[in-house]
Parts: C-alpha cells; sequence; structure tokens
C-alpha cells in the first residue's frame, strides 16, 4: 500500500509541475488564470481622481504580457505609461530599469511610489530614492498612500 501511495504521490506531483509549467509558458493560459484584484483597481481609480499619475512596472516577457493587457484593456487602461521588462530586456531589479522609467515620466525618485513585494525589485528602487511601499496586504497598502498624503 505504501508503494502504490508513493507512485500516485509522484505522478500527481508531476502531473502538477506539467500543468504549472504550461501555465507559466503558454500566454493564453497564464491570461486565463490570472484574475484582476477588484479592491486594488477601486484604488487605482481613487488615486487618479486625486490627480495622481498611474505607470505600471513589471517583469513580464513580451508575449504574455500582451496577451494579459489584451484581455484586461479597461484595467491597463488606468494607467498613463506601462513599463514590462520584456519589452526592453532589463529586469525590475536593474537599477537601469527604474531610471528608464523615471527619465520617460520626467520624474524624480522622490516624487515616485512603488507599491511591489518583490525584494530584489523592492531594494532597486529604495536605492535610486524611490518610496516603496511592499505589502500584500489592501489595508496596509492604503494605509500607506494616507500616511504620505496620497489618498
Amino acid at each position: 500500500a505504501l508503494e502504490y501511495v508513493r507512485q500516485k504521490t509522484w505522478l500527481f506531483k508531476k502531473i502538477r509541475l506539467r500543468q504549472a509549467a504550461e501555465y507559466a509558458f503558454t500566454p493564453e493560459k497564464t491570461a486565463h488564470v490570472l484574475k484582476p484584484n477588484n479592491q486594488l483597481i477601486s484604488l487605482l481609480k481613487t488615486c487618479k481622481r486625486h490627480g495622481h499619475r498611474l505607470a505600471v512596472c513589471s517583469n513580464w516577457n513580451k508575449e504574455s504580457f500582451t496577451t494579459i493587457a489584451r484581455k484586461n484593456n479597461s484595467l491597463f487602461s488606468l494607467f498613463e505609461q506601462i513599463f514590462i521588462s520584456g519589452f526592453w530586456n532589463m529586469l525590475t531589479t536593474e537599477k537601469n530599469f527604474f531610471e528608464k522609467i523615471l527619465r520617460d515620466l520626467d520624474v524624480k525618485p522622490q516624487d515616485c511610489f512603488l507599491i511591489d513585494t518583490q525584494p530584489d525589485t523592492v531594494q532597486a528602487a529604495r536605492k535610486i530614492g524611490i518610496t516603496v511601499i511592499s505589502s500584500r496586504s489592501f489595508s496596509t497598502i492604503q494605509q500607506q498612500l494616507k500616511r504620505h498624503g496620497l489618498l
């Protein structure tokens, strides 16, 4: 019985790993499983109503992001500009990535806020003077934006 469970567990893990790879590397499947966060969208709309400029910066490959953006056009229309690493052959962990964003938006680092949870991206943004809100909690993000006078 133990050997049967081991075989079934191994097979289950193999199937799950194959499914994960398909979702990660097939743009249409990636776009299908990602769901917009309605609380965050509402917060973005509030920020926009307060006159704040909004931009996206993210690590995505060109193909996946293009598919995701096409599926979620109304969401991405909230943003003034979209900066995707795959279009520039850079990562958000690189200083040059954020320097390009600052140049393209014609803003100073101290006038920018980044909401992100990836430690290397957070570190890269902070190194050049961008204020970072690093949390997955909606209420924490909202509180931090209020604390900085943005809401």
